[in-house]
């Protein structure tokens, strides 16, 4: 049975977008309580590192963030998954002028329910976010000669 666009607006609307919504680069998952970096994580780190130093970014963003269990200080924990991930990062890029902004959500914002061990796994990540590129409009005028606007009427008196 199709469902309606209601329904379908209704649901969309109820999806939990990271950072409003903003997405991230590559995200690097921990084990509970973890945060020291295993061989697969670097592995993940080295090609963003390689991305950062081909793009030539000058910002970086590494977000911290932690499953909903108990036990341990989930803000902490965060900080210091992305700490430990910034830190390999900035070892591996080539430009000493690249910023890190590191920030810690602890249990604020999961993409995994936190009632699954799944759910509970994805939640247990730094995610790592780039700048998006600018797009350069090299200053061309947006209507050239005469004729019709996009409006109607002369593009030359819309446009100067």
């Amino acid at each position: 049975m199709a469902k309606s666009a209601d329904e379908a607006k209704a649901n969309a609307s109820k999806k939990k977008l990271t950072y409003g919504g903003s997405p991230k680069d590559t995200s690097v998952n921990f084990g509970t309580n973890k945060f020291n970096l295993t061989t697969a994580q670097k592995n993940e780190l080295n090609r963003m590192a390689a991305k950062i130093n081909k793009t030539g970014v000058s910002r970086v963003t590494v977000r911290g963030h932690a499953d909903s269990r108990g036990g341990v200080d989930n803000m902490a924990l965060s900080k210091n998954r992305a700490k430990a991930a910034a830190d390999y990062l900035k070892s591996k890029i080539k430009n000493p002028d690249v910023k890190f902004v590191i920030t810690a959500a602890s249990i604020k914002e999961p993409i995994g329910s936190n009632k699954t061990v799944k759910g509970m796994s994805s939640n247990r990540r730094v995610d790592i976010i780039l700048p998006k590129p600018r797009i350069k409009t090299g200053g061309a005028p947006l209507a050239v000669g005469k004729g019709k606007g996009p409006f109607g009427g002369s593009a030359d008196k819309q446009f100067g």
